[in-house]
């Protein structure tokens, strides 16, 4: 995060206050989106042998992959709404 106030000083409308690097959220989101593809094409992989149970597992890791992207997205997008809220202190 770098700060280019301190409290106390006179700051004027529109003026950035600070700002924060999200690309450690925003990898984070583009791994948990290549893992979702990786589990949907294991999935699909799967689906074309005939153990149901290896369906059931493939399955399963892709909700998960699909669980830690969508958090990986909601703290990306939380982060968002708080820098776009903050801008209109």
């Amino acid at each position: 995060m770098e700060l280019y106030a301190d409290e106390g000083d006179q700051v004027n409308a529109g003026q950035v206050l600070a700002k924060l690097d999200d690309s450690l959220l925003q990898a984070e989101v583009a791994q948990a989106e290549a893992a979702v593809a990786a589990a949907e094409a294991n999935l699909a992989s799967v689906r074309a042998g005939t153990h149901p149970a290896e369906v059931l597992a493939a399955r399963a890791m892709l909700r998960q992959a699909i669980a830690e992207r969508n958090a990986a997205r909601t703290t990306w997008e939380d982060l968002q709404s708080i820098l776009n809220g903050s801008q209109e202190i």
